[in-house]
């Protein structure tokens, strides 16, 4: 986790203990928020190319059928590996999203108290003491729609984004290994 006691901003002279610390906590807490957003978008970046390098693969299969009866073998379990590949990364992306997060929600209470030390006012907490599902729930209500009965259960459920690239890794590996079986049996029964 980043050190919330580390003096890491530059301060005019005058500046009271306590809102040096303020002042550090907001740098840390902006840092923080910098990170999470660059792990997110590197994790779309990088689910996507998976995806396409997965595709070209399927397409290889997909011309190559019956021509050379070796490679849809080779390619199924190069797309396995990939897959894996894929599922492995998403969970490391999965892992620094939550540990930035948690670096927020850490900083935020820390802020909370710096504030209050220096007779500031915490305003707003993104991450820390929120009922963001209360939040969802009344911004949903505003949107009156007769097909909100089917997905405003699926938003509420709130299913994590950082989370399904995880299982389509894990959906696809298990494709790819039976696509793998199933050219591997065809070959050997030839």
């Amino acid at each position: 986790m980043l050190d919330r006691n580390v003096n890491i901003s530059i301060h005019p002279s005058g500046s009271s203990p306590k809102d040096q610390a303020v002042s550090d906590l907001e740098a840390v807490y902006l840092k923080a928020i910098e990170l999470r957003g660059f792990e997110i978008s590197q994790l779309v970046q990088r689910n996507n190319f998976f995806m396409i390098f997965q595709g070209v693969l399927l397409a290889g299969i997909l011309q190559a059928e019956g021509k050379v009866p070796e490679i849809p073998v080779i390619v199924s379990i190069t797309g396995f590996f990939m897959s894996v590949a894929q599922y492995r990364m998403a969970a490391g992306a999965k892992y620094w999203q939550q540990r930035w997060e948690t670096e927020l929600e850490e900083t935020e209470k820390s802020l909370e108290f710096a504030y209050l030390a220096a007779g500031r006012t915490w305003s707003r907490a993104l991450f820390h003491r929120v009922d963001a599902k209360q939040k969802v729930r009344d911004g949903l209500k505003k949107h009156k729609d007769r097909l909100n009965i089917f997905t405003d259960p699926v938003v509420l459920d709130k299913p994590s984004v950082s989370r399904i690239p995880i299982y389509t890794g894990a959906l696809l590996a298990m494709a790819w290994a039976s696509t793998s079986l199933v050219f591997w049996l065809r070959l050997l029964s030839t």
